[in-house]
């Protein structure tokens, strides 16, 4: 918490329209400062309800199987919405109370945004990345492990095509990085020629994409959203070397991505325990791949892809610690380094 906070000290205020232009205001205790902190303290009791909760092979079954057929669901009715768009059909709001579509399905030069059920195009895509893992390995598993292999093969195909169909920038961000895993966890099955070919084609297309990205972000950089996600990591980063230590306090100024936002908010003292806590869960992930029975390894591998996949999506597209699915994936990678398998029937 800033020592001054009695209107001495100025910050980017984004809970306001004055970040449309980049206005500081004077900082002074609000409430929004205490929501923000229960936002997070929530999603951490999350984590601990998660983690404590499921503890064996077949409570992650269970809570796998409902999370994988409500992101199947997710993905289905955005393909239902952008049907509705191209048949002129009316959109149903059964769902969509807040979203996008409430209004009617958002375009982007003629192409729907796929929203499904959630806000926005953006949380469609976060959420839905980090799935990609397990419809990945759980078709790779020799025996059915949640459900059938064809099933998972199939959802994860259509993941890849639906990303980009968000027409969001993490959409797009998402499927380049999972077909890049997927070349890595391909790569045993074909030649040395064809790697290298693989490898270039590739490169070429993400160089590319990355080519129009800075266009696309020369021309949003004047518009509401490149404003406020510009400026508030550019102070961000001022932000935290005033205030090094002890941030300027949770929710005070959140910014566009995971480590600046912890930093400025959290500082060194918070930011820090944060991150041994995450690196302390990829290290068991880690190590259980390397122990665990190759029948059941699969599972491991899909936790640490979605574990590292969620951490991207934050640092790419923000930290969005208020959204409770970023807590939910922790806690089950948690919940699966933790698994006992010595005990368990595979």
């Amino acid at each position: 918490m800033p020592y001054i906070i009695d209107g001495k000290y100025m910050v980017l205020d984004r809970y306001k329209e004055s970040i449309y232009w980049a206005k500081e205001e004077a900082l002074y205790p609000s409430m929004q400062w205490v929501t923000q902190t229960i936002y997070f303290l929530i999603g951490l009791l999350v984590v601990i309800v998660v983690s404590d909760t499921y503890k064996t092979i077949s409570d992650i079954k269970k809570v796998l199987k409902l999370l994988l057929a409500g992101i199947t669901f997710m993905i289905f009715w955005g393909w239902f919405g952008d049907l509705t768009y191209f048949l002129g059909i009316p959109y149903p709001q059964f769902f969509n109370q807040i979203g996008m579509n409430k209004l009617g399905i958002e375009s982007f030069n003629g192409y729907p945004r796929m929203s499904s059920v959630t806000m926005e195009a953006s949380y469609f895509a976060q959420i839905l990345i980090p799935t990609t893992p397990y419809f990945y390995w759980f078709s790779q598993q020799n025996k059915t492990f949640i459900f059938d292999k064809t099933f998972h093969k199939r959802m994860y195909l259509l993941s890849i095509i639906t990303l980009p169909l968000a027409i969001t920038t993490t959409g797009v961000l998402g499927f380049f990085i999972i077909i890049g895993l997927l070349l890595k966890n391909s790569m045993r099955l074909f030649t040395l020629k064809s790697k290298y070919f693989l490898v270039s084609l590739y490169s070429i297309l993400v160089l590319t994409f990355f080519i129009f990205s800075i266009k696309y972000l020369i021309n949003i950089s004047g518009t509401y959203s490149g404003i406020e996600r510009f400026k508030t990591v550019h102070y961000g980063v001022f932000y935290f070397l005033d205030y090094p230590i002890l941030g300027l306090g949770w929710g005070v100024f959140p910014t566009y991505d995971f480590i600046i936002n912890l930093l400025v908010n959290f500082g060194l003292l918070g930011a820090i325990p944060f991150l041994i806590l995450l690196y302390n869960i990829f290290i068991k992930l880690h190590v259980k791949i390397k122990k665990v029975d190759k029948n059941i390894r699969p599972l491991f591998k899909a936790a640490i892809e979605s574990f590292i996949l969620i951490l991207i999506d934050s640092q790419l597209s923000g930290f969005i610690y208020h959204s409770q699915y970023f807590w939910l994936y922790i806690g089950l990678a948690v919940s699966i380094g933790s698994l006992e398998l010595n005990k368990e029937s595979l």
